[in-house]
């Protein structure tokens, strides 16, 4: 695919902003303190993934 790279880096500064919104956040809770660590690590995760490609 010609167009990988471009599209890894659109997906990656995309991951970032919103990378930049989930530390913004606080949980309320116990229950959404752990699926707030899930989210972040998932999507630190999929910035890897694209600079890897």
């Amino acid at each position: 695919m010609q167009n990988r790279r471009q599209l890894l880096n659109g997906f990656e500064r995309t991951a970032n902003a919103m990378s930049i919104m989930l530390r913004g956040m606080a949980a309320t809770d116990a229950a959404s303190a752990t699926e707030l660590a899930n989210v972040r690590e998932k999507l630190d995760e999929f910035v890897q993934w694209t600079k890897d490609g």
